[in-house]
């Protein structure tokens, strides 16, 4: 297949949709229709699932960042930082509704790539003369039900409701898999052309947008790495079809597309340059102020989730067949069980599709179950659309085989749609977002109810922390309150950011705070370091930074934290925290505990994991609450127990669901 330099470049400026001259036949139902047919549906249940008010974990400061144009946790996710912030300078409602939407917006986009991946497979599966027994149309139709299935999934569905990173992860990864697929395409002889319908072959305007797509993408999410290996594949089986000379190995025209991928990328990495412009500027928020050389590298490569890695081969296989009942439940068991058939009679037709899609499952649900992580389920997307390929495969060269099989397919489509409607019934309540706003609810009680100019410690950034980032930074709730996060202390970047926000609050630990850092340079160089030191100046820098404010204003703590650092005569339990020698009008009463009944309430999301440590942490703090009363023998204390007696029963009410 010869081609010279000429024609690489007139490949390169061709439309993407354009044909090759010299394609003839009648043209595939079109891209488009394929595309909103799966999109436009899910769209819909997204928009109607979600999120009313605050999410769970990075949702408040992910919308702080977009807000501020700041720098957010590793990798960064600079696309998402300037997307979001276009959308906060749309004038309509909320800023978070607006980001829950652009969550729903991407999702659903990515299910539809994901449905013209999968079209592509059927196509690499059925586009032979002697295997084209299923027309474009029933193919196309299968395709959009497959994409519905792996939208509707856990995986996919719980971050496309609220403001998160994955929907354009999503994205990213069913469109660089769409790609990789189009470069699988086989050579088709001039013969043949009129037989089949219009398939154009791949070139390298394809590998080069590829190599954009890639770049974008990894300055977006790390994990988009789980598709790098059949990428990998795809574009060398692409290179090795171009070969110029049959014998070469190499040759002076693969070299150049190479050189061309790799510039693209560059260029869609290159969004990534917005780290240390803007952490240069030092924003309010600058997660690991990714300025210098080194910094950035660190945070970009996400250093700091080392530690989650699963600590060896024993872990990631109790977590890779712990996932294989995962599968059947998130997917339905209909492309679980065809997927077998797929993965062995995909072989026979179409060898390298079958690889393409097989190492995809393998490194995706190795990786992922990798991790060590609560927040793990959206890893898993890349391996369940490697499942619902395979299914969907198998599935349709089953149904090839049938005579009659027009027949047949439309017996077969008819209640698969309401047996996936039935699947999204069952899921709706751990998968939708539109129940009681519990997130919202927990933290905003939990800021209103602080007495006034509070300093608060806490490490409960899946439940508040990251939450108030938002309240205080955009909603402007509570501004008098300082939160420091007891865990981001062990970083050096977080101090400039605690002067930003509340300047002067650190001016009295200078000392304490100069003397950590001087140990923790080592530490974050990777130098030899003393953690025993280390740890001692850290807890001392605690102590200190209590002992400087309690005189002057309100010092509490969120009940996971240990208040025995502190060293104070009296913890008093007040609201959703531990304050320290609180005046006298605050030891009697309730105090500001959220009202229990929407922790009580059952719906979407009221039983998920972040749910039950809600209500733990609640159900807690009113017996600690109630405890305190009666050693007072002030009143009050029945009816605090009575309602973490009520919440106690809700759990367990959880555990059994």
């Amino acid at each position: 297949m010869m081609q010279d330099d000429a024609g690489l470049w007139r490949n390169l400026t061709r439309p993407l949709g354009s044909p090759r001259s010299g394609a003839t036949g009648p043209p595939r139902s079109p891209l488009w229709f394929t595309f909103l047919s799966a999109s436009l549906p899910l769209l819909g249940v997204y928009l109607f699932s979600l999120q009313r008010d605050l999410g769970t974990i990075d949702s408040g400061e992910l919308a702080a960042v977009c807000h501020t144009l700041g720098i957010a946790h590793p990798s960064g996710y600079p696309l998402y930082t300037l997307l979001g912030r276009l959308a906060a300078l749309i004038p309509w409602g909320e800023l978070l509704t607006r980001l829950h939407i652009l969550s729903a917006l991407l999702s659903a986009a990515a299910a539809g790539f994901t449905a013209l991946a999968l079209r592509e497979t059927l196509d690499l599966l059925f586009k032979q003369a002697r295997y084209q027994k299923i027309s474009d149309q029933w193919l196309a139709r299968l395709s959009v039900l497959g994409a519905w299935v792996w939208g509707l999934s856990p995986s996919v569905w719980e971050q496309a409701v609220v403001n998160e990173v994955y929907g354009l992860h999503f994205v990213f990864l069913s469109l660089s898999v769409y790609l990789g697929l189009i470069l699988l395409r086989p050579s088709i002889p001039a013969a043949q052309r009129s037989v089949l319908l219009h398939y154009p072959e791949a070139d390298s305007r394809h590998l080069a947008f590829l190599g954009y797509l890639l770049g974008l993408g990894f300055s977006h999410h790390l994990s988009l790495a789980f598709v790098l290996p059949s990428l990998g594949l795809a574009a060398g089986y692409y290179l090795y079809r171009r070969r110029v000379r049959p014998t070469a190995r190499f040759d002076s025209i693969r070299w150049k597309i190479l050189l061309t991928l790799i510039i693209f990328f560059m260029f869609g990495f290159s969004v990534d340059l917005y780290l240390p412009l803007r952490a240069a500027q030092e924003p309010l928020l600058n997660w690991g102020d990714p300025s210098s050389w080194a910094r950035w590298v660190r945070h970009v490569s996400g250093w700091q989730y080392r530690v989650w890695l699963a600590p060896g081969s024993d872990t990631v296989i109790t977590n890779v067949l712990g996932r294989i009942p995962g599968i059947w439940n998130d997917l339905g068991w209909v492309l679980p069980v065809a997927a077998v058939a797929g993965l062995i009679l995909s072989w026979r037709r179409r060898a390298m599709a079958a690889l393409f899609w097989t190492i995809l499952l393998a490194v995706g649900l190795i990786w992922a179950a990798s991790y060590d992580i609560k927040d793990i389920q959206s890893y898993y997307a890349a391996s369940d659309l490697a499942v619902v390929a395979l299914g969907l495969s198998g599935l349709a060269i089953l149904l090839s085989r049938i005579r009659r099989r027009k027949v047949i397919l439309t017996f077969v489509m008819l209640p698969v749609a309401p047996l996936i409607i039935f699947g999204a019934f069952l899921r709706w309540d751990r998968c939708a977002a539109d129940g009681p706003p519990l997130p919202g609810l927990y933290a905003r009680g939990l800021l209103e109810g602080l007495p006034e100019k509070t300093l608060l410690f806490s490490r409960q950034w899946d439940t508040c922390v990251s939450a108030m980032l938002y309240l205080q930074f955009v909603e402007e709730l509570r501004p008098d309150v300082a939160i420091v996060d007891t865990e981001l202390l062990r970083r050096s970047w977080y101090y400039p950011q605690l002067d930003r926000m509340y300047p002067g609050l650190l001016d009295p630990v200078r000392p304490q705070r100069d003397e950590f850092l001087t140990d923790l340079a080592s530490f974050e160089a990777g130098r030899p370091y003393d953690a025993v030191r280390i740890e001692t100046r850290y807890q001392a820098l605690q102590k200190a930074l209590h002992q400087a404010w309690v005189q002057r204003r309100p010092t509490a703590v969120t009940p996971e934290v240990d208040a025995r650092i502190f060293e104070t005569s009296l913890p008093v339990p007040y609201g959703m925290v531990i304050l320290f020698d609180p005046p006298e009008e605050l030891l009697s009463g309730r105090g500001p505990l959220p009202l229990v009944e929407p922790f009580l309430a059952f719906g979407p999301r009221t039983d998920d994991l972040m749910a039950r440590l809600m209500r733990h942490l609640i159900s807690n703090m009113a017996v600690s609450r109630a405890q305190f009363l009666e050693e007072r023998e002030a009143p009050g204390a029945s009816v605090l127990l009575e309602e973490a007696g009520w919440l106690r029963r809700r759990s367990e009410m959880s555990g059994r669901n």
